[in-house]
């Protein structure tokens, strides 16, 4: 995926504004200091991003973008403040951290409290009305990002836990420029098996149409 040099400086522009952001920034201060930046980056308008909507079940994510304002959103966020203990870990640790973290936690929606709703719960088909319910999902809080995919009713993470630097970055914003031009692609599936017999062809030639 490549960019155009006018979104390669937006996407500087964001790097440039989280570089200067304190690791122990206020939720906040991250949403109104360097996502709408990441937004305007992304070229969104207004009736493109909103926030706090209340999207069905009791869930009212941090926000929803949309590439088609009449169509339902492409992207569900739940962003939470950036952490002092993640933003100075070691690269070799801010993965298991990252896993054990209370603030990463609650944004994916494990558990971990009562009433808790997070990623998971924002891309639950059985809990989200239709009209909100988005393809793809995005925790953030300026020290770790990590996509999710919704494909029916089967939500998963899309990429592994990252480490948001200035060279990281970047690449989140192409991932989510890629994720708005292709709201809804096929989802690729593959079997291997050297056995013989166990169904490989029969699978293969039954399968539904993407």
């Amino acid at each position: 995926m490549t960019s155009t040099t006018t979104s390669t400086k937006s996407y500087n522009s964001v790097v440039k504004t989280w570089l200067q952001i304190p690791p122990n920034f206020a939720e906040g201060n991250l949403e109104a200091l360097l996502m709408t930046v990441m937004w305007q980056a992304l070229g969104l308008t207004v009736n493109q991003v909103k926030k706090n909507p209340s999207i069905g079940g009791g869930c009212i994510p941090d926000w929803l973008i949309y590439q088609d304002p009449s169509q339902p959103p492409v992207l569900v966020i739940e962003d939470k403040k950036r952490d002092p203990d993640l933003a100075n870990a070691s690269d070799s640790d801010f993965v298991e951290l990252c896993k054990k973290d209370k603030l990463y936690k609650d944004a994916v929606g494990y558990p971990v409290a009562h009433g808790n709703n997070g990623i998971k719960q924002y891309l639950d088909k059985d809990k989200v009305s239709p009209k909100c319910l988005a393809s793809y999902g995005l925790v953030f809080n300026g020290d770790f990002f990590q996509l999710w995919r919704r494909v029916d009713g089967l939500v998963f993470p899309l990429t592994p836990i990252q480490r948001v630097t200035k060279k990281s970055l970047p690449l989140l914003m192409q991932q989510l420029d890629y994720c708005l031009k292709h709201p809804q692609p096929a989802l690729v599936s593959a079997i291997w098996n050297q056995k013989g017999g166990v169904a490989k062809t029969t699978n293969i030639i039954n399968r539904p149409p993407a």
